[in-house]
């Protein structure tokens, strides 16, 4: 007898978000066994996945002084595009 085709799975099943030791988000899957700080587009609400992606990112100082990066330069105020 041929074994029943597995049941689908929900979208974004394969994904399992943590805390790191600063409280931040990030996001492993099982499949690909990759890790990352972006959340996945399957994780994402429809508000989230229609939204222009912000090129700025917070991060956190070891003194814990926020700052943020586009990636080509940093700056120590939050980006408009953040607070929008």
């Amino acid at each position: 007898a041929a074994a029943a085709p597995a049941a689908p799975q929900a979208p974004g099943a394969e994904w399992t978000e943590y805390k790191d030791n600063s409280g931040r988000a990030y996001y492993h899957n099982r499949l690909t066994n990759t890790t990352t700080y972006e959340k996945p587009d399957a994780l994402k609400s429809l508000g989230e996945r229609t939204l222009p992606p912000c090129k700025w990112k917070e991060y956190t100082m070891p003194d814990g002084k926020k700052y943020y990066s586009d990636g080509a330069s940093s700056v120590w105020t939050e980006p408009a595009e953040l607070t929008a």
